[in-house]
Formats: C-alpha cells, structure tokens, sequence
C-alpha cells in the first residue's frame, strides 16, 4: 500500500488572459526547478516566509506565511525532502505546458523515479516580465516495503 501526500493550494481567482509567451524547454526546467526547491526549502527550515516573498501577489493577498506552513504541515512532518530528485532527475512535462483560460501558465509533470513517484502541477501569472507562482500541487508516493517487492515481482516475470 502506498504512502500519499498530497497538498494543492490554488488561487480562486479568475485572472484574463494575458499576451504572455509559453517559456522555452530549458526555462521551464528553470521555473519549475527553482519554484519546487523553494519549496522544498520551505518545508525543511519549517518557515515558509522566503517562499511567500517569491509567490505572485494575488497568491500572497490570499495567505501567510503561517497559512502556507499550516496547509503543507504533512511535509513538514514527514521530512519530506526532494531536493536530490529535482537537482538530479530531469522531469517529464505531461501534458505539455500551456496558459489555462484564467491565465495561469500550467506546468504539470512528473520525476521518472523508481519505485516512489513525484508528481507536481505549478502554476504561474505572468507580474512584470516575471512568471511568479500562484499554485502549487505535490504528490509524493512513497513506495512500501509491499510495493518494492511487487515491483521486483513484475520484473522478474517479465524477463
């Protein structure tokens, strides 16, 4: 049976759209490495003050710091920590980015890990020249001793 975390925090705005171009490839990896290490940053000093300072401001008129620390409590909790993954494991992108119909740039995707999985939805407004993140979604499945071995299992059946 596999162990899940996960925590969305959107903001319940409808923005319009705006004329902002799609980020590259690499400046997607850019963005959605530094939002998830702030993140991650967040989560392992237990104080998420620098992380609200780089969040767009409509996400900051709708909570605190202390908001977010209660909402991501789990996190805390459990230690989580994903720094080696995103420093280390490039992401897929699935399905592709795009700018959803409130405007927010939707970055959703996944770290091909075996056997845990790390999954993220990020979205982000475009504030002046600057994509700045305004919801953050992750999904952390850490795999049990159960799954190690179903795993093991399949592998060895299909060889």
């Amino acid at each position: 049976m596999s162990r899940i975390l996960v925590v969305a925090l959107f903001v319940g705005l409808t923005i319009s759209s705006r004329a902002a171009a799609l980020p590259s490839g690499a400046e997607l990896k850019k963005l959605s490495d530094q939002s998830l290490l702030s993140f991650n940053s967040a989560v392992q000093k237990a104080d998420f003050t620098d992380f609200y300072t780089s969040t767009a401001k409509l996400w900051q008129e709708q909570t605190t710091p202390d908001k977010l620390k209660a909402a991501f409590k789990t996190f805390i909790d459990q230690e989580f920590d994903i720094a080696s993954v995103v420093k280390n494991v490039k992401p897929a992108f699935e399905p592709p980015p795009a700018i959803d119909s409130d405007g927010f740039l939707v970055v959703q995707g996944s770290y091909p890990i075996k056997p845990d999985k790390l999954e993220f939805v990020l979205k982000y407004l475009s504030e002046d020249g600057a994509w700045k993140l305004g919801a953050i979604n992750v999904k952390a499945n850490k795999a049990s001793k159960e799954d190690d071995d179903d795993e093991k299992e399949k592998s060895s059946e299909e060889e």
